[in-house]
Parts: C-alpha cells; sequence; structure tokens
C-alpha cells in the first residue's frame, strides 16, 4: 500500500465519501480503529481469493479531523501523515498510548522495520525518531 493510497482513505474519511468501503470505531478522542476495502464488493465477485479488509488505525487531530493512518500488516506497521501535521507529536502520542497497547493485548510481539531504501533518507530520521519515542 501506498502513501498516496492511504492519503485517499484519510481524505474520503474527511469529506464523507468512504462510508461504503472504510468502516471505523472509537478507541480514543484521536484514533479510531478501521476496516477498509480497496473497493466496494459486488455480488458478481469472486469470493475465492484475498477480499479481507485492511486493517487501520485512523490518527485525528484535536479537532477530530483524520490526518494520518498506521496500517496494521500484523507482521510490520505502515504509518503516514499528512504533511502538515507531521512533527507534532500526534504519531507518537497515538502509537505510545493507543496504538500498541491494543496491538499487544492481541499479540506477544510487533515488529517495525524502518528501510531508508524504501522511504528515503528524510523519511527514514523522522521514522528512526518516532520509533525511539513510540517504545520508550
Amino acid at each position: 500500500m501506498t502513501n498516496s493510497e492511504i492519503a485517499k482513505y484519510i481524505k474520503k474519511l474527511n469529506i464523507g465519501t468512504g462510508n461504503e468501503t472504510i468502516f471505523t470505531r472509537s478507541l480514543s478522542k484521536n484514533v479510531d480503529l478501521g476496516k477498509v476495502w480497496s473497493k466496494v464488493p459486488k455480488s458478481t465477485d469472486n469470493i475465492v481469493g484475498n477480499s479481507a479488509p485492511y486493517n487501520f488505525f485512523f490518527i485525528k487531530s484535536d479537532d477530530g479531523k483524520y490526518i494520518g493512518a498506521v496500517l496494521d500488516m500484523y507482521n510490520d506497521l505502515h504509518w503516514f501523515i499528512t504533511p502538515l501535521f507531521r512533527k507534532k507529536g500526534y504519531l507518537s502520542k497515538a502509537l505510545k498510548s493507543v496504538i500498541l497497547p491494543y496491538l499487544f493485548y492481541e499479540r506477544e510481539e510487533q515488529k517495525i522495520s524502518i528501510d531508508v531504501y524504501q522511504i528515503g533518507e528524510r523519511n527514514y530520521s523522522n521514522s528512526k525518531r518516532v520509533d525511539r519515542i513510540a517504545w520508550i
């Protein structure tokens, strides 16, 4: 899943157009648990194959606007925060106070991989900083 795809889901939530493919429930003031289907299922779709939803944690600003997301891929996490809200502590706070405790309720460990070659030097540095803060 790319950052641009995640940004589209965030936009849909903010303008209210994801009602058929995105389902959320609140975990806290700033974090919603979400199930996301990449497209609306049809009765003619082949039911064999991978049609399971993506599991997300959607992060909200203090005024309730969706500003980021953490995709739970079970063996790894992928996070994206909209540029305007980066370096403001929303991701670190959400990971530390809501997302990681929620995940550890269901599993004993959670891996997070941060690869400079996949995300670039700038995002790598920022993600390493978030990783250190979230695990303290």
